[in-house]
Parts: structure tokens; C-alpha cells; sequence
């Protein structure tokens, strides 16, 4: 974008002239606007001439009946200019800090484990901490309450979010775990090709990307008699010895499970990264209360085996 030939040459200057055609088309008129510029007609005028000699094209018709009405050229920059206004308006009030405490819900869009395993016993000693913080928590598996949200979102995912200021707490590496009743007699699987020997249990997920992500060794066995199951029952299957599963590597629901990980270099090379987001929109960002309270997530957070973003 900033490599173009229309963007190196528009100097200084341009921004100027740009808010004097603004100012002139909502106003329709040369002395309004002039006036709430402080400037005389005569230079509101050049300053628009000048613009038009630097686009090379004609913004306005004048004269006659037909003064101040827009040309085609003329509209189109007259609603950019009006988005770029407008963004511009938005990057001040995201860089006023803001001193005032106002109630947020952080929305959840994270599976129950996740909230159990990693967030429950930080946002509780957040609470505890940061007593006049207004939080309230909500926890949905709507995608589209998400899409359409406003609030502080702490999300699963593998992309990121487009819009949106977005601060990695935690990268995920799965794992495949199984205990020594199931690997009694069975070889350790090396590579992918090996997998289709194996029983590889699959997590139960309404969220199609996190299914194919969590059950990544899955697709490698398309010939097994595939069976899915919650977190809980999964982890207990895999406990009975009925096959081997994938999970997040250093997770604290495994620590007294009786699960070992087997074939790292297996996971490492092939299974696929979960990052932990924190998400809110630009204008939250600019709060303090936000920021301490992300600064708070990802310092609780660093304890654990998964990376701190």
C-alpha cells in the first residue's frame, strides 16, 4: 500500500486540503465552512483547486445551478474521506487512557476443560485481587455470539481474528498419551504410517476446526472403527486401556491420570498448535482495566507447561 505512486506523492499538504473539501461538501458551503475553519473563502477555495490539481481530476461542478454539487470522482473521495475520519476519530478515543471502572463480561469461548484446567483458578484469584473490577463471566458455544461480541474474549483457536487486538496467552502442543495396559505388546507408533495399527480415541466437539485439530491422529487411521467421546469420558477410556488418545501436552487433568506420552517425535512433528487468545476490540484496549486484566491471565498463566505468548 505505502509502496504506490499516489501514496509517495500526496506530501504534507494533502490531509489539509482533503479536511477542506470535507468540510465544504457536508456544510455545502464555501462560507460555512471557511468559517468553522477559521480560514477566508479565497483559501478554502485553492486548497481545493490544489487537491483536484494533485488527484488530477475535478471534485466538484461550480457554477451556475449546479455549484457545490459533486462530481463522480468527487463522491467517491468524499466517502473515503468520510471512513477515514471517522477512523481517525476512533484512534483518539483509543489513545485517551481510561480512568473510569466500568462492568465487563469476559465472554468464553473456550471448551469446559480449558476453562477448569487453566482459567478457572486465575480469574478466581482476579477476583480476589481486583475486588472493584466489574467482571462477569459468560461461556457459550454459539460461534455467532462471538462474531457479534463486543466484550473482552478469551478464545481457542488456531487463527487469528481480523479487527481485533489480539494477545496470545498460551500455545498448546497436543500430545499423545496412553497407558501400560494399552501398550502392552504393541509397538510404539514412529511415524504416520504406523497409526492405522493403533486405537486412537477422538474428543467429542461441536466446533469443527477444534475436532480436526484434536483428533488430528484420527485422519491418519480413516479405516478404524473411529469413536468420540466428552473430556472426561475420553481421558477415562484411555485410562482403561481401550486405545490411545491426543491432549495438550502437560495438561494438569492428566497429572494423577496414569497416562504417559508416548511417540514425541511423532507429536512434535506433525500435530498441529492451539494458541489460547485474549481478544477485545481496539477501543477496549485503550482501558486499563483490560490490560490488567490480560497482564494478570498471561502472568497466572506462565506456570504452566504450555508457551506464554
Amino acid at each position: 500500500m505505502f509502496d504506490s505512486p499516489l501514496m509517495s506523492s500526496l506530501g504534507p499538504r494533502f490531509w489539509y486540503q482533503l479536511s477542506c473539501f470535507a468540510y465544504v461538501v457536508h456544510f455545502k458551503s464555501y462560507s460555512k465552512a471557511a468559517d468553522c475553519l477559521h480560514l477566508s473563502q479565497s483559501s478554502l477555495s485553492r486548497a481545493i483547486q490544489s487537491l483536484e490539481g494533485q488527484l488530477k481530476v475535478l471534485l466538484l461542478y461550480r457554477g451556475g445551478k449546479r455549484a457545490l454539487c459533486l462530481t463522480p470522482q468527487g463522491d467517491q473521495l468524499y466517502a473515503h474521506g468520510r471512513e477515514l475520519f471517522k477512523g481517525l476519530l476512533r484512534l483518539e478515543q483509543c489513545l485517551e487512557p481510561s480512568v473510569k471502572t466500568k462492568p465487563y463480561t469476559l465472554q468464553l469461548a473456550v471448551p469446559d476443560w480449558v476453562f477448569s484446567d487453566y482459567l478457572f483458578i486465575p480469574l478466581r484469584q482476579f477476583r480476589k485481587e481486583h475486588p472493584g473490577f466489574s467482571l462477569g463471566l459468560h461461556a457459550s458455544t454459539d460461534l455467532a455470539v462471538f462474531e457479534s461480541n463486543t466484550d473482552p474474549t478469551i478464545r481457542l483457536g488456531t487463527t487469528s481474528s481480523p479487527g481485533l487486538i489480539q494477545k496470545p496467552l498460551l500455545e498448546f502442543q497436543l500430545a499423545l498419551y496412553a497407558n501400560a495396559m494399552y501398550l502392552k505388546g504393541r509397538m510404539l507408533p514412529e511415524r504416520l504410517g504406523d497409526l492405522p495399527e493403533h486405537a486412537c480415541l477422538g474428543l467429542k466437539t461441536d466446533n469443527p476446526k477444534l475436532f480436526e485439530v484434536m483428533n488430528w491422529h484420527q485422519a491418519h487411521n480413516p479405516s478404524a472403527d473411529q469413536k468420540h467421546y466428552s473430556s472426561t469420558a475420553l481421558i477415562r477410556m484411555a485410562q482403561m486401556g481401550f486405545g490411545m488418545m491426543s491432549w495438550f501436552k502437560g495438561s494438569p487433568a492428566l497429572e494423577s491420570s496414569g497416562l504417559m506420552e508416548i511417540a514425541e517425535e511423532l507429536s512434535v512433528t506433525h500435530a498441529p498448535r492451539l494458541s489460547l487468545y485474549f481478544e477485545c476490540v481496539p477501543e477496549q484496549w485503550a482501558c486499563t482495566e483490560v490490560q490488567v486484566l490480560y497482564q494478570c491471565l498471561k502472568k497466572a498463566l506462565q506456570g504452566y507447561y504450555a508457551k506464554p505468548g
